[in-house]
């Protein structure tokens, strides 16, 4: 149990780090209609609502490691920190000056136009659910060949 919450803990963490580095690293003065664009192409994703539902998944599916007693406890430990600290207004001005640093204004605003399209709401709407199919396939492959993923960690530290 406690090993658990230590990985856990420090995947949070770690996960966190990384998004302040990368938010910090990227931090320049964009436009107001760059920032704009990019609100709107969040709106027009429906970020706010898959970001809480890709939470809440998130959780459910660290809920499952658990012993069923625990289960609940750890539900709401985890909500009472991810409304704390993790919210869509606490990261949604962060978010903008993301996708404001990976694409223009007039990239932002087709982003938007093709997520307002029936193909568009739906590839959005699809997106967590697919992250996370892909995610299984990944640990799935992963678990398969643990044991020589394990051999070759061996190897490699008995080298130094």
């Amino acid at each position: 149990m406690n090993h658990f919450y230590s990985k856990f803990c420090f995947s949070l963490t770690a996960f966190c780090f990384l998004i302040s580095f990368n938010l910090k690293a990227q931090d320049t003065t964009y436009t107001p209609a760059r920032l704009k664009a990019a609100q709107e192409m969040l709106n027009a994703t429906d970020q706010k609502s898959r970001f809480q539902t890709s939470m809440n998944t998130s959780i459910k599916l660290q809920e499952l490691k658990l012993p069923e007693d625990k289960r609940a406890g750890f539900e709401e430990v985890m909500h009472q920190f991810l409304n704390k600290y993790l919210t869509w207004d606490i990261i949604s001005e962060k978010m903008c000056k993301l996708y404001a640093a990976e694409f223009t204004t007039e990239e932002l605003q087709q982003l938007a136009a093709f997520y307002k399209t029936p193909v568009g709401k739906k590839f959005g709407s699809k997106q967590t659910e697919i992250f996370f199919k892909a995610e299984q396939i990944g640990q799935q492959i992963a678990l398969a060949h643990k044991d020589e993923l394990k051999t070759m960690f061996e190897a490699a530290y008995s080298k130094k």
